[in-house]
């Protein structure tokens, strides 16, 4: 992703040796998650510490602090940009050589933003070849201002961490995806406060990423008559609506399948009639992530904490397989 070129050349990381382990921050307006994962062949991944920091800055002293409680010293970084920093278009690619397609994609993303496109990051997340019945060559471009990123990074660097890369929500999911379905075919639904977020994949290519301005807030109603938390109709409904227009997309537009395998994941621990709802609505295996049953937990993990840091978990998977 952003950056990653840079940074591996200064890292010398060859095929078979990927860091079999992450340190991930993942950015947000209103604070910062942490996941230290090391991924470990034929057994479940180490989540060595992870916690979620309240602070509206980013700084050095937030990471010193992190750093000093977690002793993240010498780990490999990755940052998740917030959501609101980075644009994710779906685009078609010219058929031309590679240096002359990654020069149509930029003219192409400089219509989505408002700064100069020499003033941005730009990388593209190629689709499988035979998506779209193979007819058309497809891939999403992810586009953020190159100033605010390496702000970040330079923050990073001067706590004395070294950043390997910098990544995009989406790609993180993607990640928790493949590490929890074990079909090809399969996707991540992540319900978060005030929106939902669902992507499936086709094997580990990101294919289908829709944001649903439906969260767990909305999918619950309170009864004040009896102190007790009922399900919205309405909002589960349309939850419901979006979920299957994204799985009739993959199907048929994209002629990929059938999807298998959907895993939930939730910031607040949601009643079993959400998953009723679900598992009545689609011919699927859709089943609750329970994140302390698919990971080892290390003396440093924050169990209370975890909901919080799904994403970064997702993001410091990011070479798993690669460790051995």
């Amino acid at each position: 992703m952003f950056l990653e070129r840079k940074f591996t050349l200064k890292m010398k990381f060859k095929p078979n040796k990927l860091p079999n382990r992450m340190l991930c921050f993942e950015i947000k307006p209103e604070g910062v998650a942490m996941a230290m994962v090391e991924v470990k062949r034929n057994a479940k991944a180490v989540i060595h510490a992870n916690a979620w920091v309240e602070t509206t800055k980013f700084t050095v002293k937030t990471i010193n602090t992190l750093i000093n409680d977690y002793n993240l010293k010498d780990w490999p970084v990755t940052i998740i940009l917030p959501e609101e920093q980075y644009q994710m278009r779906l685009v078609e690619i010219p058929d031309v050589g590679d240096s002359d397609a990654m020069e149509a994609v930029k003219l192409k993303a400089s219509d989505f933003i408002t700064y100069p496109i020499d003033d941005a990051l730009v990388d593209v997340i190629k689709m499988p070849e035979k998506a779209f019945h193979g007819r058309r060559k497809m891939a999403f471009v992810v586009i953020t201002e190159s100033e605010p990123v390496l702000r970040v990074v330079d923050v990073i660097k001067q706590a004395g961490l070294s950043v390997h890369s910098v990544d995009v929500a989406d790609l993180a999911l993607r990640n928790l995806s493949t590490y929890c379905n074990h079909n090809p075919y399969s996707g991540v639904l992540l319900i978060a406060w005030q929106h939902s977020q669902i992507n499936l994949c086709h094997f580990q290519d990101l294919v289908v990423n829709r944001r649903i301005d439906i969260g767990s807030l909305g999918l619950l109603a309170e009864d004040q008559t009896k102190n007790d938390q009922l399900t919205d109709k309405v909002q589960h409904d349309s939850l419901m609506l979006e979920m299957q227009r994204s799985m009739d997309y993959f199907e048929s537009q994209l002629g990929l399948g059938v999807i298998d395998e959907i895993c939930v994941l939730s910031f607040m621990e949601l009643p079993d009639s959400i998953y009723d709802i679900l598992d009545r609505n689609f011919n699927t295996n859709i089943h609750k992530v329970k994140i302390d049953e698919l990971f080892e937990l290390g003396k440093n993990s924050e169990v209370n904490m975890l909901d919080q840091c799904f994403v970064a978990i997702g993001g410091a998977l990011r070479y798993q397989g690669a460790g051995g």
